[in-house]
């Protein structure tokens, strides 16, 4: 049990005893000495969960003014989100409110509170929250490798995933997608099946349904590859439907070879006159034709720019012709 000696010394009663045990000893030590149960409650390698099963032992024990910023502002978290009045009185004249410590606060719950997942539905709806809050008003990024991971992790055990995942996507970075592919390798069926979902892989890439996953993610990160700079972000969650897309390819942007949409931001790029005109006239096209005018142009673009520049000037339906005959190579 060496690997016990990295965690704290709360963290080792409770992996080594259970929860009730935990709660049981540091009870007793806060009878016994109270500042001993502040410095244990505060040790910097405090995961959360031990904070959070801590919870009633602490208001029997009066520890709140004792408690430090980290455990404060996570503290503060779990009111809001679990709405707990009670809690809330306790700990919301606490220390000056610091936009940086509740972030960091947040990091610490969710890094270390996603080992401890699937305790009870509250803990849970913490981390839940904690995610969409980093990813949200914190545009906080690195938390969502973890949060992937978690998000797979609950999956297999069959635990609810429709809130993290929403978190996970509300950062509205195309990089969760990449995250999501890499379960595409995963020998566990439970996880192929959900990233396939999460990425809306089959109405996204048509294959056959033998291929290796190996293919699968191969196929995927090249579609990926072409259309990064296209995607826009929908909104679309587990909550409204259940096979959300949570980016679509902005077929126009593809078109013009121009990201008119740069991800995560609100405004747009400008338009030359020129590409107005074009634009103006693709959007008057059926989906089948803005698909292949779109596909076409890439192709063109990226392997000889100086043929794009007089093709991107044909009317677009010479350009259509012109794609029909197989202008570009395959267009995939």
């Amino acid at each position: 049990m060496n690997y016990l000696n990295n965690f704290s010394y709360l963290d080792r009663i409770r992996f080594s005893h259970g929860t009730n045990q935990l709660r049981t000893d540091f009870y007793q030590i806060g009878q016994r000495d109270r500042q001993e149960a502040v410095k244990l409650i505060n040790e910097k390698r405090l995961r959360f969960y031990s904070l959070f099963a801590l919870l009633p032992e602490i208001q029997t024990l009066d520890l709140y003014g004792d408690l430090n910023s980290r455990n404060i502002n996570a503290l503060k978290t779990c009111a809001q989100i679990l709405q707990d009045k009670k809690l809330e009185s306790k700990v919301t004249h606490l220390h000056v409110e610091n936009k940086e410590m509740t972030h960091q606060a947040l990091k610490w719950m969710v890094e270390t509170g996603s080992e401890d997942d699937g305790y009870n539905d509250d803990f849970d709806g913490v981390i839940d929250s904690s995610v969409a809050l980093l990813t949200q008003t914190y545009q906080d990024k690195t938390v969502l490798p973890k949060a992937a991971e978690l998000i797979f992790k609950r999956n297999k055990r069959g635990l609810l995933i429709h809130d993290l995942t929403w978190g996970f996507f509300q950062s509205k970075d195309p990089v969760t997608l990449t995250l999501v592919a890499q379960y595409l390798l995963s020998p566990e069926k439970k996880d192929v099946k959900l990233a396939r979902n999460l990425l809306n892989y089959d109405r996204t890439i048509g294959v056959s349904k033998n291929t290796s996953n190996r293919k699968l993610y191969a196929s995927y990160l090249s579609w990926l590859n072409d259309n990064y700079s296209f995607l826009y972000f929908t909104g679309e969650s587990f909550q409204l439907t259940s096979r959300p897309t949570p980016y679509r390819v902005d077929l126009g942007s593809k078109y013009l070879c121009k990201s008119i949409y740069p991800h995560n931001k609100t405004t747009i790029v400008p338009l030359t006159e020129r590409e107005s005109r074009c634009l103006e006239a693709f959007n008057k096209l059926d989906a089948s034709e803005q698909n292949l005018l779109s596909q076409t142009s890439l192709r063109i673009y990226k392997t000889n720019f100086n043929m794009w520049r007089e093709w991107i000037k044909q009317p677009v339906r010479q350009q259509i012709k012109m794609a029909k005959a197989g202008l570009g190579g395959n267009t995939r």
